[in-house]
């Protein structure tokens, strides 16, 4: 890709997560004490979130996570472009080339 069409690129994304950074700054002044006092007179009964601890979600959490981590990590690695070249030299065709 050009070196100008890639400036281009990193300059919109720049100023576009800057407009949305002045923008929440802004609501947050404007609106912040509304939004105080709203969140104050709808606070949720005490031990309402009790179950967010029983272990069969903390243990979905935990396996989520390190679903994310290693597919995190291998995409990195390279290793799913490592296996569609395996699959494409056994005569499997997947369409990625």
């Amino acid at each position: 890709m050009d070196c100008a069409v890639t400036t281009g690129y990193m300059v919109y994304t720049i100023v576009l997560v800057a407009i949305g950074v002045i923008g929440s700054i802004v609501a947050l002044v404007r609106y912040g004490h509304g939004l105080r006092q709203y969140r104050h007179a709808n606070r949720s009964i005490p031990d309402t979130y009790y179950g967010w601890t029983s272990p069969a979600f903390i243990l979905f959490v935990v396996f989520n996570a390190v679903a994310t981590i290693v597919s995190f990590v291998t995409a990195m690695m390279g290793v799913s472009a490592l296996f569609v070249r395996v699959m494409a030299g056994r005569g499997l065709s997947l369409n990625y080339e």
